[in-house]
């Protein structure tokens, strides 16, 4: 429909989305494998390899946590450095730190149009992020080889049990919920206080599309439908069926062909 037929072209145009947007390693997966943020991500792949002018967004972070709604609006930032992109979002705070013009619509009527000129930070804290400094209660306990370090809100007495064994560990908290953090969690652990975000976290995303599309390819338009593209479609389609549908569809043509021949 685009007019792509070198399928190279086509790989690396491809590719180099599905990398920029961090769902490269997803390629080969179904959508009902992946998360809503993912989705979210290749939603915004479809739209992007096309290479258009415009591109409308409408809530795209409206179902996602904050962590996903960030990184989406960074990716989408980034991508208006090149073309435009009008977003629509009731998310006002979004708005304020990532437009550069806003238009207000309150009843289906335009009731301001403005151009978005700032230096403001963005008050946007991650529920994924837990700033290890922020917590007033914090106990450690360092002997021998081992170092541990309790961060608490609180001063609710722990009953937890830890074991090691065999390079594993095991942790047993009869009155607490227990999530491990590691680096397949969505979880982080940050040594620092909180901070507002800045510009700077949305400048440093780069995409440059253009760059890899190769500008001699022409571009070659057919038609989807025709009778051979449907003639090799269907046989494809009956070619991967299993060995009973085949036998199937092959005693329902038998039949209609008898049927046919009576009728005649």
């Amino acid at each position: 429909m685009s007019g792509v037929k070198n399928k190279n072209e086509i790989k690396k145009r491809v590719n180099y989305i599905l990398e920029r947007l961090g769902i490269y390693k997803y390629r080969n997966r179904y959508a009902n494998m992946i998360s809503g943020g993912e989705r979210q991500r290749v939603s915004i792949a479809r739209a992007l390899v096309k290479n258009p002018d415009i591109i409308i967004a409408d809530e795209p972070t409206g179902n996602l946590d904050s962590k996903n709604s960030l990184e989406i609006m960074n990716i989408i930032k980034s991508i208006s450095k090149n073309k435009l992109v009008i977003l629509v979002t009731h998310e006002r705070d979004l708005a304020e730190f990532y437009a550069s013009r806003i238009i207000e619509v309150v009843d289906g009527k335009v009731v301001t149009d403005r151009i978005n000129e700032h230096d403001e930070e963005l008050d946007y804290r991650l529920e994924n992020k837990i700033y290890l400094k922020e917590f007033k209660e914090v106990n450690n306990l360092s002997k021998d080889d081992i170092d541990l370090k309790v961060y608490s809100d609180n001063n609710e007495k722990l009953n937890v049990k830890i074991v090691v064994k065999n390079g594993n560990l095991y942790i047993q908290a009869k009155e607490q919920k227990v999530e491990v953090v590691d680096e397949n969690s969505s979880i982080e652990f940050v040594d620092d206080y909180y901070k507002k975000m800045s510009k700077e976290e949305y400048e440093k995303y780069q995409f440059n599309y253009d760059e890899i599309i190769n500008k001699k390819y022409k571009k070659r338009y057919t038609s989807i439908y025709n009778p051979i593209t449907l003639l090799v479609d269907g046989f494809k389609k009956i070619y991967n069926y299993s060995i009973l549908k085949k036998l199937l569809l092959l005693r329902f043509c038998c039949i209609f062909n008898v049927c046919t021949l009576c009728c005649k």
